[in-house]
């Protein structure tokens, strides 16, 4: 009789990882904007750093929901399309940005 509510706990042990399962592949991923891919538009879903950053990033106009493609990476350094203008960022500054 011990063996057998061993067994059900395990079972419901599992299933409860199960559905930690499909909640985490329901969470949207997200990366670094460095990680992206040349051409490929993005959508900007997290900015992270202090408030200054945060700012200057804004009236670069790169804002939560705002679409970004990296257009060119030299050495770590990306350049970006936003809406109609080009911008360059360095590599700290574009690790701040997930996408």
């Amino acid at each position: 009789m011990m063996a057998i509510a061993v067994r059900e706990e395990s079972l419901q042990l599992n299933r409860t990882s199960c559905d930690e399962c499909e909640n985490f592949t329901k969470k949207e991923q997200t990366m670094p904007l460095l990680m992206v891919d040349r051409g490929k538009p993005v959508i900007i879903r997290k900015i992270t750093g202090r408030d200054n950053v945060r700012q200057h990033l804004a009236e670069l106009g790169l804002t939560v929901d705002s679409k970004v493609t990296v257009m060119n990476s030299i050495g770590g350094n990306l350049i970006l399309q936003v809406k109609d203008s080009r911008i360059a960022l360095d590599r700290k500054m574009a690790g701040h940005i997930m996408v």
